[in-house]
């Protein structure tokens, strides 16, 4: 039996909750395909998240890593491409940083996503939950930490399939966001991280926890055998 990673961070920006963190903790020592998901949940900080999942990849040496993250204002799950060797933080991270420039001087402008896309897509859309597949994760911790991820899954012979899932809010977040902290305060933005266009849209965490069992499934049937 092999390790599942799987990650999500906590809440940022403010909110109360964070949906990936939400799917680790139900997810974590499920059995999939015959391998065992290692779930845990990451800091949303620039220095700090690249660092854990490093550590987590060397002590558990997982068949797969998938790492999970909020974008608010999505209409459904967002399947990311790649990550980008840039940063551009929009909001401060959770350590109070706002980083700029690149995630690696002199490093690939890019790693893409080792994972099977078109046919997570399409098992998603085939079980009615939206989903689309995006260009890049971001400028935020999301993509600082799957370009780290890629790099050290794909470093020294190292072939682990790794990719990057975001979600969209929760319906109590959307209503978190709507609601003025005090009766003179205009409601909160929709989007926090500028990962979307704000849109006050959600998924029931059901749903969530689906798709990414669901995608955890197909890309188990893509790995070799041992």
């Amino acid at each position: 039996m092999g390790n599942i990673l799987l990650t999500g961070f906590q809440p940022f920006g403010g909110l109360k909750d964070n949906p990936s963190a939400r799917i680790v903790e139900a997810m974590e020592n499920t059995v999939t395909g015959g391998h065992r998901i290692v779930a845990r949940t990451l800091p949303v900080t620039f220095k700090d998240a690249p660092e854990r999942i490093g550590q987590l990849i060397s002590e558990f040496k997982p068949v797969l890593v998938i790492s999970l993250g909020l974008a608010g204002g999505e209409a459904g799950i967002r399947l990311e491409q790649q990550a980008i060797n840039h940063v551009d933080f929009r909001i401060p991270d959770n350590a109070g940083e706002i980083a700029r420039g690149c995630i690696e001087d002199g490093g690939p402008e890019s790693y893409q996503s080792d994972l099977p896309l078109t046919l997570i897509l399409q098992a998603l859309l085939h079980n009615n939950i939206p989903a689309r597949i995006s260009d890049s994760a971001g400028t935020f911790v999301c993509n600082a930490l799957m370009y780290s991820a890629l790099k050290l899954c794909n470093h020294n012979g190292n072939t682990i399939p790794c990719g990057f899932i975001h979600l969209p809010y929760l319906p109590e977040q959307v209503s978190e966001l709507q609601h003025p902290v005090n009766n003179t305060e205009k409601p909160r933005a929709a989007s926090l991280d500028g990962t979307s266009d704000g849109s006050a849209n959600s998924m029931p965490l059901t749903m969530q926890i689906e798709a990414v069992q669901l995608s955890i499934k197909i890309c188990v049937g893509k790995l070799a055998p041992d």
